[in-house]
């Protein structure tokens, strides 16, 4: 199922799982994900249900249809103890499979860790996490005028996001899903 969705809806779906890890997701933010799937061809009865929903929102029927959703869609999340875990196996697994370029998914893993602040992560998340800020910090320079400037294409930098990503979903931090 992700390699049918374009960067734009794993970015989608990624923000949405994001604000429902952190208790940012509202209600309008389920049924505007809803309207883009069914925008981007992707059709259920429960996808129908959650683009129909309206206020006032029930926050738990809409993550049930949303988890019943991703399931139809066949989008495997790893268990729900770890939300957050569920954002950066998402962004692993659209590296791996070619669904968005492995600096953009860096920079995904970062904004989660930045967002967080590690907070809401177990420690190992949090080990996780920090591992790939560090990997993009590394990859910011300064130029002469002083100025910050990523340059996280190079094939260095690709070469070491694969082979974190590979090893992440072979191992038990991504099990059971995506």
């Amino acid at each position: 199922m992700l390699s049918r969705l374009t960067p734009s809806g794993i970015q989608k779906l990624f923000e949405l799982l994001k604000g429902r890890a952190l208790g940012w997701a509202t209600g309008e933010d389920y049924v505007e994900w809803a309207w883009s799937m069914q925008e981007a061809g992707f059709d259920t009865p429960r996808l129908r249900i959650l683009a129909g929903q309206n206020w006032p929102f029930d926050r738990w029927e809409l993550d049930r249809y949303f988890s019943q959703i991703l399931v139809d869609l066949e989008v495997e999340l790893p268990p729900n103890d770890a939300p957050l875990r569920q954002c950066v196996c998402l962004m692993a697994r659209c590296i791996v499979e070619g669904v968005i370029t492995p600096a953009e998914g860096c920079r995904n893993i970062v904004d989660l860790a930045c967002s967080s602040y590690y907070t809401y992560a177990t420690p190992e998340l949090q080990d996780e996490l920090r591992f790939w800020d560090m990997l993009e910090v590394r990859q910011i320079s300064v130029d002469e005028y002083g100025e910050e400037y990523f340059y996280g294409e190079g094939e260095e930098f690709v070469s070491a996001i694969m082979v974190r990503v590979k090893a992440l979903l072979a191992s038990s931090f991504c099990a059971g899903g995506i």
